[in-house]
């Protein structure tokens, strides 16, 4: 027999008498999710309670040090399955537009990229400098669902909204995120860990330049 009777009213204002799972947050719970308001919006977002936009500052480092190993690398036939992956959910989103369901996540911002030739390497380097972020446990990146959303965020925001256009949804940022992850997940490891490598052969270079002289 259901706790309430059957009643979604009454699940509703019990689950309202409680705090917030927020750790820190005293507000009441918003119907029946397990967070306030403010912190199960954020939830529906952005992939997590405590979840939001990551500022374009924090990925410059990774996306400069991204643009340093593509370019070095411009045979790597992963970038080339790359480009080849955003290149044909590009055209299928506008070949598919006006079809329900459609056949590929973000239709009207992946139409939006076309419309303002958006090129695909430029769409890895940003989804990648994400990722790249996620890695290092960063304390901008909340959970791997998070990191998804930033990814959707991020390559949404490579094109102008339209006039009268609606903003990033949650929904569309997870699926987005989602699809990225499944298709080009290795490629993406592949890159964050030549970045890596990059980092630490410039290191190792600085530490021999500061190194004693015998006299």
């Amino acid at each position: 027999m259901p706790k309430y009777g059957g009643s979604l009213r009454r699940a509703i204002e019990d689950n309202q008498q409680r705090e917030c799972k927020v750790k820190g947050c005293f507000n009441h719970r918003w119907r029946v999710s397990g967070y306030c308001l403010r912190h199960s919006k954020a939830n529906q977002n952005w992939g997590h309670p405590l979840g939001a936009d990551v500022p374009n500052q924090i990925l410059t480092t990774g996306f400069d040090q991204l643009e340093k190993v593509i370019q070095a690398n411009p045979n790597h036939k992963g970038l080339a399955l790359g480009v080849a992956f955003f290149d044909k959910w590009i055209a299928t989103a506008c070949a598919t537009a006006m079809m329900s369901p459609p056949m590929v996540p973000a239709v009207r911002h992946m139409t939006r990229l076309y419309d303002a030739n958006v090129h695909p390497i430029d769409c890895i380097k940003v989804v990648a400098s994400v990722w790249l972020l996620s890695s290092r446990g960063s304390r901008f990146i909340k959970s791997d669902l998070h990191c998804r959303c930033i990814m959707g965020q991020k390559l949404f925001s490579l094109a102008p909204m339209r006039k009268g256009e609606h903003g990033k949804r949650g929904k569309e940022r997870k699926a987005a995120g989602l699809y990225i992850q499944e298709n080009i997940g290795v490629l993406l490891v592949s890159l964050a860990d030549a970045v890596e490598r990059l980092e630490q052969r410039e290191q190792e270079r600085i530490k021999a330049m500061g190194s004693k002289f015998e006299i």
